[in-house]
């Protein structure tokens, strides 16, 4: 995954090459430079553990999928799903809700997590279900800065991670 042209705009390229989801959402841009040294693999997993343990939990419907859509996701988030995928990438629903079922729930990434747990309008569960304390604007703001760092970075780690290309 890579940051391409169109970054300050909040778009990125991962499994759906999408505006990041929230950038419009909640008017936010992507404005993470890469950490120097990129981090590791390791590090890149406890960060995002770390984050997904701040959103408050609740209940999904069991079957529903109807917060279901295109998503963008990290560089290590995609590594944790890629084999479960149903769809082809350039499909426009999640290529994980499959038969009425999240296929990775337990592994989904923040943006999944984030639905329903924050209070906004657009992003309440249709069902009706959610924590009984949601995130407010400024705390999910924060999350997706902190998710936006690790957009770059899984980024910035998978590049350092690849053998170079260039003529020597």
């Amino acid at each position: 995954m890579a940051i391409i042209d169109g970054a300050a705009e909040g778009w990125v390229r991962g499994p759906f090459e999408a505006p990041h989801p929230f950038a419009r959402l909640l008017a936010s841009k992507v404005t993470a430079k890469p950490s120097q040294p990129p981090p590791s693999k390791a590090e890149l997993a406890a960060r995002h553990r770390a984050l997904y343990d701040s959103i408050p939990g609740f209940e999904c419907e069991p079957g529903c999928t109807s917060c279901c859509g295109a998503i963008a996701m990290t560089g290590w988030e995609w590594e944790q799903v890629a084999e479960k995928r149903h769809a082809p990438s350039s499909c426009l629903t999640c290529p994980y809700a499959a038969d009425g079922n999240c296929a990775i729930h337990a592994d989904r990434p923040l943006i999944c997590r984030l639905f329903g747990a924050v209070d906004h309008p657009r992003l309440t569960c249709p069902k009706g279900h959610g924590p009984a304390r949601k995130l407010s604007a400024e705390e999910s703001g924060r999350l997706m800065e902190a998710h936006q760092q690790l957009l770059v970075d899984s980024a910035a780690t998978q590049e350092a991670l690849e053998p170079s290309t260039s003529p020597a």
